[in-house]
């Protein structure tokens, strides 16, 4: 049965590999695992990829301001702020691979609930070819006792050793093993989420509206 649940959970089951390098020179990767929900590429995640992947742009962001205030000064201002400029540990390039030939996220679309780990985007040129079937979401109020057997699965233990050149980043030991674990149900807990300000309830409905008007 465990075995049967790994070979469906595989097919749509993917790495996600975030790659930097450093104004040092320095290249490494991150890998974190999403799911492909459905034929028009949406996915699932968790909420800390998502903002990780944030902070990235936002690094490389503050790497380019500073070589832009350098650049800018006198060649008397650029001397005395070089050591203002970008430090060795700072990023310099960054990229994504979702573990598929051609495909990269779509920023707009993602949505990350942070408190409960959470986030769904969608995946640009996607080829539902790729995918050999989707997961079949189950109602939670219906046969979840404890002790319900899991099966989970991602891509842990494994260094992806990423290089760069002038074409971008080029990662080795691909493609990565996947790693299966059982698990167990122990409890389904109620997450409330507390939006006293209503920020939360205002950027829902936005995205709503405007996936609604793109659709119109």
């Amino acid at each position: 049965m465990f075995q049967k649940a790994v070979k469906e959970a595989m097919g749509f089951t993917l790495p996600i590999v975030s790659s930097l390098l450093t104004c040092s020179g320095v290249c490494r990767s991150g890998v974190g695992t999403f799911v492909v929900v459905n034929d028009e590429g949406w996915i699932v995640t968790a909420a800390h990829i998502m903002t990780g992947l944030r902070d990235l742009a936002a690094a490389e962001g503050q790497t380019r301001a500073k070589e832009a205030a350098i650049a800018q000064g006198s060649r008397a201002t650029r001397r005395a702020s070089k050591s203002a400029g970008p430090a060795p540990s700072d990023i310099d390039k960054w990229s994504v691979w979702c573990g598929l030939s051609g495909v990269s996220l779509d920023n707009n679309s993602i949505m990350a609930i942070e408190p409960v780990d959470l986030a769904v985007g969608k995946l640009v040129n996607f080829d539902a070819s790729q995918i050999t079937n989707y997961p079949v979401f189950k109602d939670p109020d219906k046969d979840f006792l404890p002790g319900t057997s899991l099966c989970r699965l991602g891509f842990p233990f494994y260094d992806v050793r990423p290089s760069y050149s002038a074409t971008g980043f080029t990662l080795g030991n691909v493609p990565l093993p996947i790693f299966p674990n059982e698990g167990i149900l122990s409890r389904i807990s109620e997450i409330v989420l507390v939006d006293p300000t209503g920020k939360l309830a205002r950027l829902i409905r936005q995205r709503a509206a405007e996936r609604l008007a793109s659709v119109v």
